[in-house]
């Protein structure tokens, strides 16, 4: 008997940790991001999933297939900087990639000062699930 007890525990972790390594539909959505992901300083940020008729200001990032996303800013107020990224990204082993293609930018904003090489502009992240709608991603050296 204990070893079915053992099993069914092993079976019942593995299974937790299984619906964040292969499942893109995981991450399939809008949330909001603590933090900048594009800068590279930034080593750990928060997720947390939001309705597509919830408004707020902040960085979002939607992921809307099983493919693309698509990572804004909506400012306070409406004098402001909007930027717009869009690219491609994939879920694997617990790791989630960003290859961005896409940037634009409108409203009040100064000209780009840096650009970007392609390499510089692809990102790895380890995930670990909080909760439902709430997930950790930690940035991964390149």
């Amino acid at each position: 008997m204990r070893h079915y007890i053992f099993i069914f525990f092993i079976l019942l972790t593995s299974s937790t940790f299984a619906q964040v390594k292969s499942n893109t539909k995981t991450v399939q959505g809008t949330w909001f991001a603590s933090k900048t992901i594009i800068d590279p300083k930034v080593s750990v940020i928060k997720l947390v999933r939001v309705g597509h008729d919830t408004f707020g200001h902040g960085s979002f990032i939607d992921f809307k297939d099983t493919t693309s996303f698509t990572l804004y800013y909506s400012p306070m107020c409406g004098n402001d900087c909007f930027w717009n990224y869009g690219g491609n990204y994939s879920v694997r082993s617990n790791k989630l990639s960003l290859k961005f293609n896409t940037y634009t930018q409108h409203g009040m904003c100064k000209s780009m000062s840096k650009s970007y090489s392609k390499t510089q502009m692809k990102f790895v992240f380890s995930i670990e699930s909080v909760g439902k709608d709430t997930l950790v991603l930690k940035r991964q050296s390149k």
